[in-house]
């Protein structure tokens, strides 16, 4: 096991329900020992663009003695449905599995929240920059629809823009005070500024000219 990596151990109402949850680098070597003697089949299941992790990881259970299958389900949110749910229980019952088997799941996401905690600008900051947004669109639609998804949009282009050619070298969220893995993007990044700016300027140039555009018939009636 990695000298870097942590154990956090997880207890339950009876010895045989405690375990180690490993958090680290280089734990492939590790994951054999942590099934624990009873488990006889694995099935990894991995998303589609983790294929080929899915299959080391199995290549590495069968080494190690198991009997170990792959169950490829779809990219993100594609994964989330109920027939995908079915189809590895189909798996399972296919090949025998019992309760004392295991299953390895590739892949999943670490979201920022539980290192960076509350933050209080953070917490009204995208309330107030979508309610700014939905007053401005409201001044082109009546559509409540078109106005919160309009808004939604806007608020995350402009956090989002704001952050990474503002402060295009510091890092945020989960990633706050780690070093820079990979500092060539920094400089890709630079060929996509003319394009935001554009964008960003005809955004404005055509919200401006729309603007204009609805109020001159107010104008001309008197109000």
């Amino acid at each position: 096991m990695s000298d870097e990596s942590t154990v956090i151990k997880v207890t339950g109402e009876s010895a045989a329900q405690n375990y180690d949850v490993v958090v680290g680098r280089g734990l492939l070597g590790s994951l054999p020992g942590l099934l624990g003697e009873r488990v006889r089949r694995v099935l990894v299941i991995h998303p589609r663009a983790l294929r080929l992790t899915g299959d080391t990881v199995r290549d590495e259970l069968a080494a190690a003695g198991f009997t170990s299958l792959t169950a490829e389900i779809p990219d993100a949110e594609e994964g989330k449905h109920i027939q995908v749910a079915a189809f590895c229980w189909q798996v399972l019952g296919q090949n025998d599995f019992t309760r004392s088997d295991a299953i390895v799941a590739v892949g999943g996401g670490w979201k920022d929240a539980p290192k960076e905690g509350f933050d209080l600008v953070k917490f009204f900051r995208s309330p107030l920059m979508t309610m700014a947004w939905a007053l401005l669109l409201s001044r082109f639609t009546d559509s409540s629809l078109l106005i919160a998804v309009g808004a939604i949009g806007f608020e995350r282009a402009t956090a989002e823009t704001y952050k990474t050619f503002f402060f295009p070298s510091r890092p945020r969220g989960k990633f706050s005070g780690k070093p820079v893995t990979h500092p060539e993007m920094l400089r890709r990044r630079i060929y996509f500024v003319p394009v935001y700016l554009t964008i960003w300027v005809l955004v404005v140039a055509l919200g401006a000219l729309a603007l204009g555009g609805r109020a001159t018939p107010l104008a001309g009636a008197g109000l």
